[in-house]
Order: structure tokens, then C-alpha cells, then sequence
């Protein structure tokens, strides 16, 4: 073979590679997916999205129909070619292209390759899919067999297949169920404009300017965005928007008596898309001026108009549902009745929609100004506090109020919830009851306001940071700050702004208990608005601003003071009690009386003299403060002079530098609320105090407590009494061990220990519930003794005896004295014990023994 003849075999055979590589490369990596119409979309290389599609055709015998894209791109919405000038319901043709693009063929065992078998030689319709880039889907539509379709496809042109004909039945809808049935675009957070009127009456005009909607015609200023309740018809914006999304074309809804099994043409809602004159006339839609109701909604303030719709006739005798066009539209359609009866309501009562809130703000004011009749001015404060205050609630994070008056720099601090009421009064929801006309301002007492309210949101100007300064800095600065004042805590704040946010003047109160406010609100107060409130707004408005003190005083006397008292009067009611300490050098010892001189030397009870006594002098709770700088006059009136108060005068005496100091807690005439006026020597202020309160001070402090003991401590128990024979009968009793006792020198006795357990319970901490007679012994019909049925218990400690003896029951407890009360001296009465166990050893001198 020559070299020629090679070269040209070598040549041969590097083309068949080409070739061979090139088949190789073009081949798909994967078979195709038969089971779609449409294999070339499911293939990762020639995958086609629904998004993909700007063109939509559908073509049938009797209806043609072709969506494009709106400027043909992707994301843009379809509108509807042909037939033009309907709008379409945009998410039912991306439900089409799916259906359409995701398609699969069901296997059918007597599916022949035979066209024309299943009308697939001259297709009935057919459905074109197109891309942006020029490509076309086409899915070619033949017979129809129940539930299933035949048809074949761009992709398989000679392959007749079956699909489950629900898969894809929007290739079978109508031209108007592809029509849009929401009458205007958008939802209701995109209306910023609504304009409602009805013949013969003046249009009502509502604008959203950054989410807060006012009325343009009538000028009733701002609308309620919620509303409220009220059988009348719609009171806030919402209402209104919603039932003008829920505008919607609506047939008749279908009568459940009706034949169903009959096939009937639906009716969709539109009932005429080409009317004529007199059709027009006929569903009282001729134009604007003769239509029962227009509906103007606009997306965009800035376009000089936007959708109207016209709503005309009743379109059956139920009233359910009413003729209706949009302008530019010329279809008649027909609409529920349910919202078009919300905007009439909405056209009878507008003002219902205005805006009742006295106060409306996006966050609550911190600055709140109150300036009375009398020309004083107050401000509240909100500041934020680390510490919580000892009374009262405060909100999370601590904020609290500083009540400055007029000009002070320094404030006082509050009670939280007297400022917090006031404002929760003024920003009560739909608080205004009336818009008042036609009156001046003398006639609705405006000219001179009885009290004005100036709120600021953000109003506190806030502190300079001081940038950190290096230490060398600092010491040459101190030179220089001695001369200089800091701002010290509690000192006034600065406001950002003298202009408020809202102001409320406040004039008179009308017959129906209304009073008139004029609001000012807006930039530089510009909107003004007269409005009538209940008067009981008025009541807390003008409230003394006394009320909105803390009320709670720091204390009189400090822990260690306390500790060094060397004496507590009471004078109450003409009533003299004097205390001196049990041990000048020990305050644990407490409290012994030196007057009265029939209780001199009794020790008095430290808990009563705590509670009733000191704690009422160093911490009263405040109920009202009345004035801060009493005059002659207000102490005379309020019964306080100091040498001559009217209830009387609680003395505390402490040795502070070795010198006996008094303080005290002057009080005074008792109010119609039972309250009483009061004074504290340490305050020039003068409050009201509870009656309750100095009730307390007017309790027994005598300690009545008659033992004090360890039951464990007892090392033997003696009852006497139950005589026999003229002698008391004795039964003494010794602890063998603990929880055990025996009879002493009557050994045939068994002891029933639970019951000597359960009668030191009862006498041990045993108190009298009252002294009947101090030191002077027992009487005779007090049955106090054995003759009488008297009964005596004694305990026997390591080096104490404690002795009771129980007489005569008279009111459910018994007479009774023992030897630590001025060893039986004092007769006093005490209760039953516990479970009535005093009765129980009273009755029965073998109650403690086993029988």
C-alpha cells in the first residue's frame, strides 16, 4: 500500500471521530421524560419556568384567546390581547401555564398510534406557550372521553397521549373566567384616597397622608383608622376600605331548590360587555351624576384621578345584588350588596368615621404641662429611675414622673399611678361625643379656659455626653469647675421644644355633663378642632396638683434613732399614755408604762408599740397632701396648732448629743371622708391620714401576754381544784422523758401524755384577750376560787414557777390570774385553748389520766 493510499484511510477515519464526538456531544445526557406532554421542559438543559412565558394562546372552535405580558417582560402581569379591553385575573393564567407545562400522560392500554382515532389528525383547539426568547410549546387538543383528554404535543408530534382532563381544565375556561372579579387593584393598605357619593348630596373625600387618614370634604379633620361599635353604620376607615376590596363580581348565589342535575350555562357576573343606551338606563348606570353610588379609589395621591366604579340598580328583587361599571370599563357587572350597603350607611352618618380619640399619639408624651385658672403651671416629667420607689406601681423599666411648679428647679417626686391615670383619661379611646357649631367661644366657656393640658412625645431634650477627659485634664479643670455649678440629680430638664405636641383648653360643662375642648394638634398647633368630652375628663384634668405627690414620707426617725428613745407621749382624745424603756441600756428589753399611774411600771406589748405606735409617727401613709406651705390660717382651720391640736399629739423623744430632742406628729380635725388633717414636726406639709390609722393609736398597748415558755422546759405540772370533802383534790404529775409523764407519789395512775402535751400547747405564748381589773385581786363572782368550781394549773421550770388559775366562764372564756400578773393582782380573761382544752381540765379532774 503506498503512502498516499494511508493518508487518505487516516483521513477518513479522523472525520468519522468528529462526527462520532459531535453526536456524542449533542446527544442528551439523560433520556427524555415521556411521561410529560412536554419532556424538553423537564430536561435540566431545556427547562422551561413558568415565569419563563410572556405569551399565552388558546385557541377553540368558538373562542380564541391570547394573554401577553404587560411590556413583555417576565415579571411583568398578563393582560388580555384578544378579546381586548378585559382585565384578567393574573394568578389563573400563571395556573393555566403550570398546568399546561407540568402535564403527564395517563397509560392507556387501548391508546393507538391512530391520529385520527382521537381527533388528533385535524386538532379541535390547541394551546401555545411562548417564551421570551421566541420558543413555543404547543399542546395540539382532540376528543374528550369522560374524564380524559387526548392530545399531543410540540415536543411529540406523532404521539397521541390521554391526560386526566381536570389536570388541565383552565385550557377549557371561558373568556370571562378569566376576567379579574376584584374591581380595584391592590388591598386595602394601598387605597390612600376614597371617594364616596351618592345623588343629590356632596361627595365625602378621604386621604391617607403617612398612615394617618383625614377627611378632605367635609373638613372634619382626621378619621379613626379602627373605630368602634355602632348598629348605625361604619366608624372607622378599615370598615370602609374593606368593603370596598370586598367589591367583587358576584352572581346570584345558587337556589338550593333548584334541579341541579340539569346542565345549565353558568353566570359568571358579567352581564353585559357591550350595553347599549337604554341598557345602560335600564341598570341605572346612564353616568356619574345618575349613578345610586360612586366609588372613586386611588393607589396614588399624585394622579389626578384614579378607579371609579359606578353602582346602579338592585339586580334582583332580594336586594342581594346591584348593577355596577367601572369607568373606562364598559362591561356591566354585578356586585353584593353587603359592602355597597356599608358605604350608603358610611354617606348617612360620615361623622361616625371622624376621628374620637382626644388624644392621639404614637408614643406616650413624657412632658405633661398643666396650667390651672389660677395661672400656675406644672410639669410632669417622665424621667427613668434605676431604683424602685417604696410605694406605688411603676412601669418596666423603671420610669417615673418629677413634678416641677412653675419656675422651681428642683422637682418632687410622684405618685405613678395619680399621673398615669391622667393620662390614661385623656388618651381613652373614642372619647369625644360631640363636634360642637355654631357656638363661640364665651358660649362654650373657651374664651378663658378652666384649665389647659400641653402634652410633648420626645419632649425631653437629652444630656450632653461628656467625652472622657485624661487625668492631667481633669486636675486643671477642678480649678475651674469650683466656680461652676453641675447639673445635680433632680434638677428640671430642658425640653427640646417649647411648642407641644398637643394642647388641650378645657371650657364649661354643659347640661348633658359635657365639656368643651379646643385641640390643638400639628405642626405648630395650626389644626384646631373644638370637640365635647364627658366632664369627668375636666374633674381629673384639673385635679389639684397636690394629688400627683408621692405619697409616701421619708422616715422620722432613722434605725439608730430609734434605738436611742428615751420616751413616746400619746395624747389621743384627752387620753394620756407615757413610755419609758424597761432598760435605758438595753432597747431589747422594750417598753414599760409611766402613765397612766394605774399601769405604771406594767410592761407594754413592743409589737403593738411598733406597729400602732412608731410605725404611724416615722412612715403615715399619706392619703391626700393638702397644702405644702400651710399659712396661720390653714392651721387653725385644719385644727393642727401645735400647742392645741385638735385629736391630739404623739411625742417622740431621742437623745441625740446628749440632749433629749422631740419630734412628733401633730393631729388634726377629722374630714366628712374620715380622714384626718396631719402634721409632722420635720415637714412644713400638711396630709391627710386614715382614719384607720389613728385608730391604731388609740389601742390598748399593754402586754397581755400571761406566759412565755418552752413546753420541753416543764419538769412537772400540778392541777388543783375539784374539792372533796372540803379539801381541793391535787393531781402533780412529773416528766419521766420527752413526750412521757407519770403520776408523782400515785403510782397506780397511768398518765395520758398526749393530753399534758396538748395542755402546755395551749398555755405556752397564752395572752389575755383583756385586763378586767389591774391590782386589785379577784371578786367573788368571778369564781376564783375552789369553792366556786376554780381550777388552778401550775408548771414547775428549772427556777420558775408559773401559776394560772381558771374561774368563772362568762361569754365564752374564763376569769382568770396568775402570779406573773401582779401575782394574781390583776384579773384578767382568757379563751377556752385550743380544741377547748381549758374546759375539758375544768370539768374533769381525771382528764389527764388514763381511765
Amino acid at each position: 500500500m503506498s503512502f498516499k493510499t494511508t493518508y487518505i484511510l487516516f483521513g477518513i477515519l479522523g472525520v468519522v471521530a468528529v462526527i462520532f464526538a459531535v453526536a456524542l456531544w449533542r446527544a442528551p445526557l439523560t433520556p427524555p421524560d415521556t411521561r410529560y406532554v412536554f419532556p424538553s421542559v423537564q430536561d435540566p438543559t431545556t427547562k422551561v419556568e413558568s415565569g419563563d412565558i410572556v405569551r399565552v394562546e388558546i385557541h377553540h372552535p368558538d373562542q380564541t384567546l391570547v394573554f401577553v405580558r404587560e411590556g413583555g417582560e417576565k415579571k411583568g402581569p398578563f393582560r388580555m390581547e384578544e378579546p381586548s379591553g378585559y382585565r384578567v385575573n393574573d394568578s389563573l393564567v400563571h395556573t393555566l401555564i403550570s398546568q399546561v407545562l407540568g402535564a403527564q400522560k395517563v397509560e392507556a392500554a387501548d391508546l393507538t398510534d391512530d391520529l385520527g382515532q382521537w381527533g388528533l389528525k385535524d386538532p379541535k383547539g390547541r394551546v401555545v406557550l411562548k417564551t421570551e426568547g421566541g420558543r413555543e410549546l404547543t399542546m395540539y387538543l382532540g376528543n374528550t372521553s369522560g374524564d380524559r383528554l387526548y392530545v399531543t404535543s410540540s415536543d411529540q408530534p406523532k404521539t397521541p397521549m390521554a391526560l386526566v382532563k381536570s389536570n388541565v381544565d383552565t385550557i377549557f375556561n371561558s373568556v370571562n373566567d378569566f376576567r379579574s372579579r376584584e374591581l380595584f387593584a391592590g388591598s386595602t393598605s394601598d387605597i390612600k384616597y376614597l371617594r364616596v357619593q351618592e345623588p343629590k348630596k356632596g361627595p365625602v373625600v378621604l386621604e391617607s397622608h403617612d398612615g394617618q387618614w383625614k377627611f378632605v370634604k367635609p373638613d372634619y379633620g382626621a378619621a379613626d383608622a379602627e373605630g368602634g361599635d355602632d348598629d348605625k353604620g361604619p366608624t372607622g376607615v378599615r370598615s370602609l376600605l374593606t368593603a370596598v376590596t370586598d367589591l367583587r363580581v358576584e352572581d346570584r348565589p345558587e337556589d338550593e331548590k333548584k334541579d341541579k342535575t340539569k346542565e345549565k350555562k353558568r353566570n359568571t357576573g358579567f352581564v353585559n360587555d357591550r350595553p347599549s343606551a337604554d341598557d345602560l338606563k335600564k341598570y341605572g348606570l346612564e353616568g356619574a351624576s345618575s349613578a345610586g353610588l360612586v366609588v372613586e379609589v386611588k393607589t396614588d395621591l399624585a394622579k389626578k384621578s384614579g378607579q371609579t366604579l359606578l353602582v346602579g340598580n338592585k339586580a334582583d328583587d332580594k336586594g342581594d345584588l346591584y348593577y355596577a361599571m367601572v369607568e373606562g370599563d364598559k362591561s356591566v357587572v354585578t356586585l353584593p350588596a353587603k359592602p355597597i350597603d356599608t358605604l350608603k350607611k358610611f354617606l348617612d352618618y360620615p361623622e361616625k368615621v371622624r376621628d374620637r380619640d382626644l388624644v392621639r399619639m404614637s408614643e406616650g408624651p413624657d412632658v405633661v404641662r398643666i396650667k390651672y385658672a389660677s395661672g400656675e403651671p406644672v410639669d410632669l416629667v417622665k424621667s427613668e429611675s434605676k431604683e424602685r420607689g417604696p410605694h406605688g406601681a411603676f412601669p418596666a423599666g423603671g420610669d417615673t414622673w418629677m413634678l416641677y411648679r412653675d419656675k422651681d428647679k428642683k422637682g418632687l417626686k410622684t405618685d405613678f399611678t395619680a399621673v398615669n391615670n391622667l393620662i390614661t383619661a385623656l388618651k381613652k379611646k373614642r372619647l369625644v361625643e360631640e363636634f360642637p357649631t355654631g357656638k363661640s367661644d364665651t358660649e362654650l366657656g373657651l374664651k378663658d379656659p378652666d384649665v389647659v393640658v400641653s402634652l410633648w412625645a420626645n419632649g425631653v431634650k437629652p444630656e450632653d455626653k461628656k467625652e472622657d477627659k485624661k487625668e492631667e485634664k481633669k486636675k486643671e479643670e477642678k480649678k475651674d469647675d469650683k466656680k461652676k455649678e453641675d447639673k445635680k440629680e433632680g434638677d428640671r430638664p430642658q425640653l427640646k421644644s417649647e411648642t407641644p405636641d398637643v394642647v388641650l383648653e378645657f371650657g364649661r360643662v354643659d347640661s348633658n355633663k359635657l365639656v368643651a375642648v379646643r385641640r390643638k394638634t400639628a405642626k405648630d398647633l395650626k389644626e384646631v378642632l373644638v370637640v365635647k368630652v364627658p366632664a369627668s375628663v375636666l374633674e381629673v384634668a384639673k385635679e389639684d396638683p397636690l394629688r400627683y405627690l408621692e405619697r409616701t414620707v421619708s422616715p422620722l426617725l432613722t434605725v439608730d434613732e430609734e434605738k436611742k428613745l428615751t420616751k413616746i407621749v400619746i395624747d389621743v382624745d384627752s387620753k394620756l399614755t407615757e413610755l419609758i424603756p424597761a432598760d435605758p441600756k438595753d432597747d431589747k428589753k422594750g417598753w414599760v408604762f409611766s402613765k397612766p399611774a394605774d399601769l405604771k411600771g406594767r410592761k407594754a406589748d413592743s409589737g403593738s408599740v411598733n406597729i400602732q405606735v412608731l410605725s404611724t409617727v416615722n412612715g403615715p401613709q399619706v392619703q391626700r397632701w393638702m397644702s405644702l406651705k400651710p399659712s396661720p390660717d390653714d392651721l387653725a382651720r385644719w385644727g393642727l396648732k401645735a400647742d392645741a391640736p385638735a385629736t391630739g399629739k404623739l411625742t417622740l423623744t431621742v437623745k441625740a448629743d446628749g440632749k433629749d430632742k422631740d419630734v412628733y406628729l401633730l393631729l388634726g380635725k377629722q374630714t366628712d371622708k374620715k380622714e384626718y388633717y396631719a402634721k409632722r414636726s420635720d415637714l412644713d406639709s400638711i396630709f391627710l391620714i386614715s382614719a384607720a390609722e389613728v385608730d391604731r393609736l388609740k389601742q390598748p398597748l399593754l402586754d397581755l401576754k400571761v406566759f412565755e415558755f418552752t413546753p420541753s422546759d416543764v419538769k412537772a405540772v400540778k392541777l388543783t381544784g375539784w374539792p372533796r370533802g372540803g379539801e381541793p383534790y391535787v393531781l402533780e404529775i412529773e416528766r419521766k422523758s420527752a413526750g412521757s409523764w407519770v403520776a408523782k407519789n400515785k403510782s397506780k395512775l397511768e398518765v395520758n401524755s398526749a393530753r399534758v402535751d396538748k395542755v402546755l400547747d395551749a398555755l405556752r405564748d397564752l395572752t389575755a384577750e383583756k385586763i378586767v381589773a389591774f391590782g386589785t385581786g379577784p371578786k367573788a363572782e368571778q369564781g376564783l376560787d375552789y369553792e366556786k368550781g376554780a381550777v388552778e394549773i401550775e408548771l414547775t421550770l428549772d427556777k420558775d414557777k408559773l401559776t394560772l388559775m381558771l374561774g368563772k366562764e362568762e361569754g365564752g372564756s374564763y376569769f382568770a390570774t396568775s402570779n406573773k400578773l401582779s401575782n394574781k393582782k390583776d384579773v384578767f380573761q382568757v379563751g377556752k385553748g385550743m380544741g377547748g382544752i381549758f374546759e375539758e381540765v375544768k370539768k374533769d379532774p381525771d382528764y389527764l389520766v388514763k381511765k
